[in-house]
């Protein structure tokens, strides 16, 4: 089996992890859990195939996709929950800004400097909103401008030190 064939199946398991929205849990811990299960993709591959890299094109591009598909799926859960709570339009807004990175990321042939101009703020921001839900810390607009400024500089300024020493990913996606 490749290393191919690893993220293939982890895709897979991911896509199931969203099971994990059904347990009767808080839920903030069943989104650690869910988002947990990205960090299987690439380590078992890794392992299994001493030779694959995970700063390809070929798994950033399919990591990138199914975030956004996990995210989709977390976003209509919220949407369900919530109904019309003003933080998860900001999710929303969220989630369509990375969208249009990974479609210019893919564009651009894994231009990794996309990535720190289109941050992954989705995930920290509705962990935030689960921990709001859960009551761990105060439904107040002050906190949540607070902690949307911090998320967001917090990815900016991860995405460039993570990605930024990269450079673009050449090889096909298929």
């Amino acid at each position: 089996m490749s290393g191919k064939d690893i993220v293939y199946l982890a895709q897979v398991f991911r896509i199931l992890s969203l099971l994990v929205l059904k347990l009767k849990i808080p839920l903030t811990v069943r989104l650690l859990i869910l988002y947990a299960a990205d960090m299987l993709d690439c380590q078992p591959a890794k392992f299994i195939d001493k030779t694959f890299d995970c700063h390809t094109l070929f798994y950033q591009a399919n990591d990138k996709i199914i975030d956004t598909i996990v995210y989709m799926v977390v976003i209509l859960y919220f949407m369900i929950m919530f109904r019309s709570n003003a933080l998860v339009y900001v999710l929303v807004g969220f989630l369509l800004h990375r969208m249009v990175g990974v479609y210019k990321f893919i564009q651009t042939e894994g231009n990794p400097r996309i990535l720190s101009q289109y941050p992954d703020v989705f995930r920290e921001f509705s962990l935030y909103v689960a921990m709001v839900y859960d009551g761990y810390v105060p439904d107040n607009n002050y906190y949540h401008l607070g902690a949307g400024i911090f998320i967001i500089i917090g990815k900016i300024l991860f995405e460039k030190m993570f990605h930024g020493r990269y450079k673009i990913m050449v090889d096909s996606i298929n």
